[in-house]
């Protein structure tokens, strides 16, 4: 058995996380492979946190590359050899190329979320980063590497949201030693008091709103959205499905220009498959197969 609990040996690509419930980027990638005309197989493979490392090490002498997501983006950045550098800043690898050399195995690990992000807000709603003020909903992974990219392009003001108040103060510290030019700001989501504009806003207007946190808690926070609604600000909710999340349906209702997040995922695909092949992606294919399996919604938003 391999370490993703399938017989048989690891397949050319993948994705990996933990417990994988729902993902996206086998049918997207398959389409892409097939439109390069490359023969390698790309699934999803569910990995625990105490099958990691035994993964990594078979992948390493076995795999091209594979993407990581929740909850593995942090420890695979540590197995890796080589980071470009938003992986290096913001401490999260979502994708990853397999090097044998000279009879050695190594990972070079690569953060696409970010430029993903950038190339969404861009098409979508034509936000610029430089000068900004940004809301950052979560503290993971996902939240990290937004905010490495926003900070890179010049984002003036990022306030890093968490339903546990200390998570984000140690993502604030850690973006504030790697940007200093920019300002770091935290604030806490919790149960008792899911909506805290006064912290969150923190006498700055907001000018983007991004949710890295899963679909069910965030759902809570529209009164937050609410609040901090003031000329239009964009919005991107990094949680996808089959349908509109319920956060993103209530910032579209009150005024955002949204993003969803099958968007960032499309084009962090995008860049994931030119990493793995060195090849362009045909993104027109790309995005029929996301469209293919859940359905039209998300290109009419």
């Amino acid at each position: 058995m391999s370490s993703h609990g399938k017989a048989g040996p690891l397949p050319e690509l993948g994705v990996i996380g933990w417990p994988l419930q729902l993902t996206f980027s086998p049918p997207m990638q398959i389409a892409a492979l097939r439109k390069a005309a490359l023969d390698w197989r790309y699934e999803a493979m569910p990995v625990s946190p105490e099958e990691l490392t035994g993964f990594i090490s078979n992948a390493a002498a076995t795999m091209r590359g594979f993407n990581v997501t929740i909850p593995h983006k942090s420890a695979v950045r540590i197995a890796c050899s080589v980071v470009d550098d938003l992986a290096s800043r913001c401490d999260a690898v979502n994708t990853v190329v397999c090097v044998r050399s000279q009879g050695r195995n190594r990972l070079e690990g690569h953060n696409t979320d970010g430029p993903g992000l950038l190339k969404a807000l861009s098409l979508r709603t034509g936000f610029e980063p430089s000068g900004s003020s940004v809301l950052v909903l979560g503290a993971g992974g996902a939240a990290a590497g937004a905010a490495a990219a926003l900070a890179r392009c010049g984002s003036s003001t990022i306030t890093i949201a968490n339903r546990t108040e200390p998570r984000a103060a140690i993502l604030v510290d850690k973006m504030r030693a790697m940007f200093p030019k920019t300002t770091w700001l935290c604030a806490a989501l919790n149960e008792e008091a899911p909506c805290r504009p006064e912290a969150c806003c923190a006498r700055h207007h907001i000018d983007l709103v991004i949710n890295c946190m899963p679909e069910e808690p965030s759902a809570r926070l529209g009164r937050l959205l609410e609040a901090v609604c003031t000329n239009g600000p964009a919005f991107c909710d990094m949680s996808y499905s089959y349908g509109p999340t319920a956060l993103l349906d209530v910032a579209s209702d009150i005024g955002y220009r949204v993003v969803p997040g099958l968007e960032m995922l499309l084009w962090q695909g995008v860049y994931a498959f030119e990493i793995f092949t060195r090849r362009p992606a045909v993104v027109d294919a790309m995005r029929d197969a996301l469209t293919a399996v859940a359905g039209e919604w998300w290109l009419k938003c």
